[in-house]
């Protein structure tokens, strides 16, 4: 299971942490990070785990205009580690009516 918490750190960075449940209880095993990560991009906006691939948003990353929001997808190796594998930036970022960003708020389920 992965839980994230947007509103991580003293400056609203972020985490997302991935978690294991046995017999034994829930412990954790990885919080994966990005060296791309800025203050305030809210990193574990929205999160989604299927098998060994993972999606993290980060609703107020300013890579394409202030708060246009990107997608970090990660894959388990096997052994205990997420990998970076791409960063999806908004291609064309939609506010709402408030101005707030929009990209990476949710998921669709489906």
């Amino acid at each position: 299971m992965v839980v994230g918490t947007r509103y991580a750190s003293p400056f609203e960075t972020g985490s997302a942490e991935v978690f294991h449940r046995d017999s034994g209880g829930v412990e954790l095993r990885a919080t994966p990070r990005s060296e791309r990560l800025a203050l305030f991009d809210a990193f574990g906006t929205a999160v989604a785990i299927d098998g060994g691939r993972l999606a993290v948003s980060a609703l107020r990353s300013d890579a394409n205009g202030l708060d246009s929001g990107a997608v970090y997808l990660y894959e388990f190796d096997g052994a205990g580690t997420w990998f970076q594998v791409a960063r999806v930036d908004s291609p064309d970022p939609v506010v709402t009516a408030d101005g707030s960003p929009w990209f990476g708020a949710s998921r669709p389920r489906g």
